[in-house]
């Protein structure tokens, strides 16, 4: 029974290393990164402001004569740009809480890193949910194209 308790902690001690070195991994990233935020942040960032500015291109400017027609024709896709425009909003703005601010130092590029650690399966989701949006709309396009 002692010999079972001593594996079991041996791999706790191994895995608590493993993520300490993930961790301190992390964090030098961060802190040699002039944005002060992970690869994979900056990459969320890019790709979500960019799907967030082609929802604002496909939504008609308000007020032109056309627009009752686009609306009739295109609801769906219409609707969808506006969902995908809010869960992008939402998640830039849980990936600017990923981000480092002011100075950098090490404590802060830590923090980061263990914040980061700790929400990454609610940025997972959130990016599943955007990319369900952008597949949907990518559909409507296409069947619209027809």
């Amino acid at each position: 029974m002692e010999a079972l308790a001593a594996v079991g902690l041996a791999g706790n001690i191994v895995q608590f290393v493993d993520f300490s070195c993930k961790q301190f991994s992390r964090a030098t990233t961060i802190y040699q990164s002039t944005t002060r935020a992970s690869q994979n942040v900056q990459d969320v960032d890019t790709i979500t402001g960019a799907l967030r500015q082609w929802c604002d291109k496909i939504s008609p400017p308000s007020g032109t004569s056309s627009q009752q027609n686009v609306l009739q024709a295109h609801s769906s896709l219409l609707e969808l740009a506006q969902k995908c425009k809010g869960a992008a909003t939402d998640l830039l703005s849980a990936t600017e809480a990923l981000k480092a601010k002011g100075p950098s130092s090490k404590w802060k590029s830590f923090k980061v890193a263990l914040a980061a650690a700790w929400s990454e399966e609610k940025i997972n989701r959130m990016s599943e949910r955007l990319d369900a949006f952008r597949r949907q709309m990518a559909l409507e396009i296409a069947l619209l194209q027809r």
